[in-house]
Formats: C-alpha cells, sequence, structure tokens
C-alpha cells in the first residue's frame, strides 16, 4: 500500500487526507496543534467566535463546495446596507448612497481592468493608483482605503497588475453566523478510520528524491512514498519546515514578493449595547489609526462588536500585545491589556456611541496570526506591487512529483479561490488528485 504523509491539519490537508485515503492511500495526518482545523477554529465564549474565516466568498453552490458542506449546519447572513454606516476622516457619517458604495464600484472596475491588462500593467503601480485616474476627491479615495481589510493589504500596496486574484466565486459574499469549525467537524467525521492522525507534532524536515521521502519529527525520521505540504503559505515563505533539495529558486524567489496579509480581529463584549448599525467602516485616515477600521455588531445579547484591522495597525497593537505561547495560543485577552486595545480603538468606539464609564467592557478575544509560526505570521497570501510573476502558482499547484512532494493550500485550489476556506479545499482535493494521478499505474484499489 502506498503511504502518504499530509503535513497540516487544516482545510486542505484535511480534505486531501479524506480523498487520498477514500482511494485506499494509506495516510498519516500531522498537526502540530493540539486539534485539526489550522485557522478554521472557534474561541467558545458566550456564543461562538471564530478566529479564522468569518465569511462566504460566493454562495452559488455550483461554484463554491463550501456552501453544500456547511449550509445545514450554520446561517448565513447578508448585510443591509441601510444599516450600514461609513464614517469620513474627520470622524462625520457619510449618507450619500453613492459614497457608500464607490469602493465596491472602483474595486469592481479595478479589477476588470486587471482581468483585461494583466499582461501590460506595471508591476509596481497599486489599487490606490487606479482609483486615482478615476477620481481626485479626497473623500472618495478615504472610502477605498477601506478595502484594505479585505486582503489583509494597504490599498497603496496592493497590485493592480494582479489584482484580479482578487475576484470570489459567483454568488454573494455573506457572513456565517455560528461556529466556522463546523466545517472541520463535517470534514473530519467523513476522514476514513485509517487515516493515522498525529497532533501536538511538528514535522521539522523533509527529506525526499525520486523513490521516497523521509519525514522527521520528535528526533523520529519515518520513510513516505509521497508527500502533501499542507503548510500555510506564509509557513513556507518563513521557511517554518527544511525542505531538501531546496525548492527551486524561482518558488522560493515566489515566496520572497509573495505577501501575507495581517489581518487581525478583536471580539469585544460590553455590558449593554451602544450601537445603532450593523456595520461601521472607518478609511485608515480616521484617527490617524494607520489602517482601515470595521465594526461589526454580530451580537446585541450579549452586546459583542467584532473588529476587523490590518495594517501598521496590526503590526503595533500585535507588538504591544507581546509575544504568544504557541502552538496553541490563548485569544482571551488578560483584563490588564484591555487598555491596550482601547489606546487603538476608543474614538471609533466613541464615534459609534461609546461611554466608557456607561458601557463597561466584560471581555476581549483577540486574533494573534500575525505572532504564529504556524499560522505563517499572517492570515493568508496576498498580492503586493511587489509581485513580479504569478507562474510559481502553477508550479506549486502541480507539485514536484520528481521530489515525491506536493502542496495543498488556499494557494493551490482555484485562481478564483484564492486565500480562501474554498481555495484550500479545492488545493486538498488537487494535491490528492495529482498524487493519485502520479501513481496511477499501480492499481492501488488491489495494492
Amino acid at each position: 500500500m502506498i503511504r502518504v504523509a499530509v503535513i497540516g491539519g487544516g482545510v486542505a490537508g484535511i480534505t486531501a487526507a479524506k480523498e487520498l485515503a477514500s482511494k485506499k492511500f494509506q495516510v498519516t495526518l500531522f498537526e502540530a496543534k493540539s486539534t485539526l482545523g489550522g485557522k478554521t477554529c472557534t474561541f467558545q465564549s458566550a456564543i461562538p467566535l471564530d478566529l479564522g474565516p468569518n465569511w462566504i466568498h460566493g454562495d452559488d453552490p455550483k461554484h463554491n463546495p463550501i456552501v453544500n458542506l456547511i449550509s445545514s449546519e450554520v446561517q448565513f447572513h447578508d448585510f443591509n446596507s441601510d444599516k450600514e454606516t461609513l464614517f469620513d476622516r474627520n470622524g462625520e457619517t457619510i449618507d450619500d448612497p453613492h459614497l457608500k458604495g464607490v469602493m465596491w464600484e472602483v474595486l469592481d472596475a479595478a479589477i476588470k481592468y486587471s482581468y483585461k491588462n494583466t499582461a501590460t500593467i506595471d508591476s509596481s503601480l497599486s489599487l490606490m493608483d487606479f482609483a486615482k485616474t478615476k477620481y481626485t476627491d479626497q473623500v472618495i479615495l478615504d472610502c477605498v482605503t477601506t478595502f484594505g481589510n479585505y486582503p489583509g493589504i494597504d490599498v497603496h500596496d496592493q497590485s493592480l497588475k494582479y489584482l484580479f486574484l482578487e475576484d470570489c466565486c459567483p454568488g454573494k459574499t455573506l457572513f456565517v453566523k455560528g461556529a466556522y469549525n463546523k466545517l472541520i467537524n463535517v470534514l473530519t467525521a467523513s476522514l476514513p478510520q485509517s487515516v493515522k492522525i498525529i497532533t501536538n507534532t511538528k514535522v521539522e524536515s523533509i527529506t525526499s528524491n525520486e523513490t521516497s521521502a523521509l519525514i522527521s519529527f520528535n528526533n523520529v525520521s519515518e520513510h513516505f512514498d509521497a508527500v502533501v505540504c499542507a503548510l500555510p503559505l506564509g509557513s513556507l515563505k518563513s521557511n517554518l519546515i527544511h525542505i531538501s533539495p531546496a525548492l527551486p529558486k524561482h518558488i522560493t524567489q515566489f515566496f520572497s514578493q509573495i505577501g501575507i496579509g495581517n489581518l487581525e480581529k478583536l471580539y469585544i463584549t460590553f455590558s449593554s449595547k451602544f450601537w445603532q448599525s450593523e456595520l461601521y467602516q472607518f478609511p485608515d485616515s480616521f484617527a490617524s489609526s494607520l489602517s482601515a477600521v470595521d465594526v461589526i455588531a454580530i451580537s446585541d445579547d450579549p452586546p459583542i462588536l467584532l473588529v476587523y484591522y490590518s495594517g501598521n495597525l496590526a503590526k503595533k497593537l500585535q507588538h504591544d500585545l507581546g509575544p504568544i505561547r504557541t502552538p496553541d495560543w490563548d485569544p482571551n485577552l488578560a483584563e490588564n491589556d484591555w487598555h491596550i486595545v482601547l489606546r487603538y480603538f476608543h474614538k471609533h468606539f466613541e464615534a459609534i456611541g461609546y461611554l466608557p464609564n456607561s458601557h463597561k467592557i466584560e471581555s476581549i478575544v483577540a486574533t494573534r496570526w500575525l505572532c504564529d509560526p504556524l499560522a505563517g505570521y499572517g492570515a493568508y497570501p496576498n498580492f503586493p506591487t511587489t509581485l513580479k510573476d504569478i507562474g510559481p502558482l502553477e508550479d506549486l499547484k502541480k507539485g514536484l512529483p520528481g521530489q515525491r512532494l506536493w502542496f495543498a493550500g488556499d494557494y493551490t485550489g482555484s485562481l478564483i479561490a484564492m486565500s480562501t476556506v474554498t481555495g484550500a479545499y479545492l488545493g486538498g482535493q488537487n494535491a490528492a488528485a495529482r498524487i493519485r494521478d502520479y501513481f496511477l499505474p499501480i492499481d492501488i484499489a488491489n495494492s
């Protein structure tokens, strides 16, 4: 029987393991943390709080397999534009309907332009450069900065050339109400019993050739016929695992150019509700915050706000919160750290009705992806102006059969699902299919 090691127990790794085991491969799934799921994880508070993905990017089940996998387990929520509030840099609300939608208008035009002209667009041009060719009004340009929290990169650094990679599957982008880790429950429940799962184990190295691969972990080495490296792209970028022979130079150069989104989240529970809208958006120029900030009211009882932030603000706040304990870090901030959060966000909260003496903070749950090496020091891949060529993405998707090494992640699925849970799922399927095809001359089912 052909033995395959799958390294990384996130959506991509679990999916690859399931697909391979169903085709009679003997699969061992390694995960460095104590539980499977990777970034798709949920903190159990008064209500479930998703530390990783919150959204379905495209709700058409014909194009997005995740919809069918979890639609019976969770609720999808489409935010009503009538309950969205947009602020300008001075903290004044923007009521003009056109301005409320201008970011999406610019983004849609820019993506279409990127699709059509990617071959000739200078790689140094950014999304903001494109916006400035359409508008000169500073209020509009400020509105455009609110896109930064989607890829986790400042719009001044977001590549126009490769902006088309931010396009999504057909359908609406919907918020997942409930626990996204139910997807992990669905996936793990479908794992054949033959899959050997090893948690709390960090694989240190992969040494391979054209006939086999040697995996080293916990001062032990084990031979496999093939390896699926299902680590986040950021972990490959930071050399979390030693791979020998070294990856081709054009791939390592690609790693040096690709970005890793630094989107982070806060879930803040208050003693009482003080907001009127469902969604608030602040440009990066508001209160000199260094990042666009999105505030979503995810629950009125208990009163909980979800805060998205990225860019230099994320770097500064994560630094101020200090290092984390790995591999499993506690997202529940100690009370003596709450003042650090308020230092950066009190003006945002005050703009939507917060009164410190009336609305007491009861808890803060904070993601720490930027500090987590197992997460690749960030959220997911993005496409900065430093990126010169995306050809290596196709090479990563094909894998390195000559080294018995394949890759699975949100960067090896479909270009239209890059950096999403859907992309990770498709990436796992892709790796499994390629390994199956590689060993096709061998009658696996009867071996």
